[in-house]
């Protein structure tokens, strides 16, 4: 057993990962560096890469700004929390 997904064919799905990094400024004359990454595994189009990527790429795009968007919101309220 594999530990890929697969589609309802029984088809691999393909794994597309990013990462992303960052640095922020606070209001004390210092930065923040934070990032992360994002694993997906998304259906295969019988294609190229290139166009599989095309198909998926607002896909992968929505995830990683809702990934960043939760990060940032951590990161201010600690910075707000370490001020009080």
């Amino acid at each position: 057993m594999s530990d890929i997904p697969v589609d309802i064919k029984g088809r691999p799905l393909a794994k597309v990962q990013t990462h992303l990094e960052e640095k922020v400024g606070l209001a004390n004359y210092s930065n923040v560096t934070y990032g992360g990454s994002v694993t997906r595994y998304v259906k295969d189009a019988d294609k190229d890469i290139e166009a599989a990527f095309k198909e998926n790429e607002a896909q992968i795009e929505g995830w990683m700004k809702d990934y960043y968007r939760r990060e940032v919101s951590e990161l201010v309220e600690a910075s707000a929390k370490s001020k009080r």
